[in-house]
């Protein structure tokens, strides 16, 4: 059966759009800047003001001369990404028909973190020292936890009542093609011409120190303790495979022992490989939610996953009128979730589902925390099948965790281990380094919330209270698997990446991301009909229309 014109013209444009801009990058590219040091965050403990300080702080920077500007952030930037969002959201997942009012309260409180965040990068740039500012973020982020706590507790409890109502798109599927192609070349324009930002910066340096001396940058001198060293091993090194492939220019002779300071000669990378890096990473999530969606209910249902996806604010950019603090320029916010969609389109074939998402985890550590949901959904399908995906994913995990010991080294005063766990996981939830960030629900609090998040052994907030309840979150999440349809699954994927981010101390932002496409496929996929949403084993993704209705005459 030959693949629909539509699919041909979309690649088509979307091909030409990505070699365009990627030559238009490369042609104004910059040489990387000296490195005189690499600055881990330091955030200053004040006193907190209230929420109504937060609140009487923003009536008084909105009355400033200047406070007009503020308020056009609606119009333009960051709000350009949240209005476009929501259009979207509004025309391809609204239903109006009675049964459907739970999926539009979903997607509709799913957009709340990003209008919460409003102006957030004002706040980190400017008044990250002003307790008033600071209370006014932690009324933002007590918002965005109620959001992403409510989104939580309404997936588990569609998983237990099941829809009785099916999404129906209200657009044809040649006006959902054409809408998910705009949106995508939009992706392309912005991984290439925005300039990369925190975790894409850091990862890059880590990457090119990997090529420069062998090694990762767990214990390099000149990024250990540093976020330079906090990401996944395998973000690095695709990272480092990236510029290799495009011949990204080093620093000669670079050592082990390279030093920085007002006198360095050390050069930060070029951005080129960092872009292409999302860019092709936001083209795969892209081609896995459309192949997603095509088998579960065909091509509307796919095309308008890649518009819900890909046209929301968490990708486009959210935070900022011309800065962000998250989307398409965080390589965190985007590369993994990348990984994870590839585990779900290979659900047919568990050993390749279970190496896909153990790289999701070796680029972004918090897909881990799904591989009990995936290998009790496994367990209830036919024998063997639950062995073979945790094969695949155990597989994937040691010969990373071999890389990562053979290629550390151990930082002055620790052990190897020791070493590796406060660059990774320790540095982003260690009270010392992001966990005493304000930008968040956790950071800085006391009473209550400072005791479900304070460590219980160590300095890691992986020891924490709250820590537990979010154990017990997979728990439910891995008991309901059992039983579970695949769009069901994807809620319940989606219910761990939220508990995920619920738990996490964040610096700066949120990750909506992680979560926000696995919500979509389960939202719009689930429905009464017994013969969709499920993938057996040898199942194949259709490759016209026709293929996708006799499927379903079958």
């Amino acid at each position: 059966m030959p693949v629909p014109r539509m699919v041909w013209v979309t690649s088509l444009v979307v091909a030409v759009a990505l070699v365009a801009v990627g030559m238009v990058a490369e042609r104004f590219e910059q040489p990387g800047r000296m490195v005189e040091t690499v600055p881990s965050p330091v955030f200053v403990r004040l006193p907190a003001a209230g929420w109504q300080g937060g609140l009487a702080k923003l009536d008084q920077h909105l009355h400033r001369p200047s406070g007009a500007g503020d308020v056009a952030q609606f119009t333009g930037g960051h709000a350009t990404s949240v209005w476009l969002g929501l259009v979207i959201v509004m025309l391809v997942g609204a239903e109006w028909r009675r049964g459907s009012r739970w999926r539009m309260a979903m997607l509709a409180i799913a957009q709340v973190p990003a209008w919460a965040l409003t102006g957030s990068i004002f706040v980190l740039e400017n008044g990250a020292d002003d307790p008033a500012y600071r209370a006014l973020m932690r009324v933002a982020f007590t918002v965005v936890a109620i959001a992403t706590s409510a989104l939580l507790v309404g997936l588990l409890w569609r998983v237990l009542r099941p829809a009785r109502s099916r999404w129906r798109s209200p657009l044809s599927a040649p006006a959902l093609a054409t809408g998910a192609t705009v949106l995508v070349v939009l992706n392309i324009l912005a991984a290439f011409l925005r300039p990369p930002d925190d975790s894409s910066v850091f990862a890059s340096l880590g990457a090119q120190r990997l090529i420069e001396t062998g090694r990762l940058p767990y214990g390099d001198p000149i990024l250990t303790g540093t976020p330079g060293a906090a990401y996944g091993p395998l973000m690095y090194g695709v990272h480092a495979l990236v510029q290799r492939s495009i011949a990204a220019p080093l620093n000669p002779g670079a050592t082990l022992q390279t030093t920085l300071g007002p006198l360095s000669t050390y050069r930060e990378p070029q951005y080129l490989g960092t872009k292409l890096t999302l860019a092709l990473s936001q083209l795969g999530a892209a081609g896995a939610l459309l192949a997603i969606g095509w088998t579960l209910d065909g091509p509307a249902l796919g095309y308008a996953l890649v518009m819900l996806y890909c046209g929301s604010a968490y990708v486009l950019g959210y935070g900022g009128s011309t800065e962000f603090v998250g989307g398409i320029n965080y390589v965190s916010h985007i590369v993994p979730v990348t990984a994870t969609l590839f585990a779900f389109v290979s659900l047919a074939t568990p050993w390749l589902a279970g190496v896909w998402l153990g790289v999701a985890a070796g680029l972004g550590f918090y897909p881990a925390f799904m591989f009990p949901v995936w290998l009790a959904y496994y367990w209830s399908k036919r024998e063997g099948q639950w062995w073979r995906f945790a094969t695949g994913f155990a597989v994937v995990c040691g010969l990373t965790g071999v890389w990562v010991l053979t290629r550390s080294q151990p930082a002055p005063g620790l052990g190897l281990l020791a070493t590796i766990a406060r660059d990774t996981l320790g540095h982003h939830t260690d009270p010392a380094g992001y966990g005493s960030s304000p930008f968040g629900l956790w950071g800085q609090q006391t009473g209550l919330l400072a005791w479900l998040i304070a460590p219980l052994v160590g300095t890691s907030a992986l020891t924490s209270p709250f820590f537990g309840l979010f154990g017990g979150v997979i728990a439910v999440a891995a008991a309901l698997a059992l039983r579970a349809s695949v769009p069901e699954l994807s809620m319940l994927t989606a219910v761990v990446a939220m508990g995920a981010n619920l738990w996490k101390i964040h610096a700066t932002a949120t990750y909506v991301t992680w979560f926000y496409p696995f919500l979509l496929i389960g939202l719009l996929a689930g429905g009464p009909d017994p013969n969709r949403g499920e993938l057996a084993a040898g199942d194949r993704l259709p490759v016209g229309e026709d293929a996708n209705d006799d499927r379903h005459q079958a």
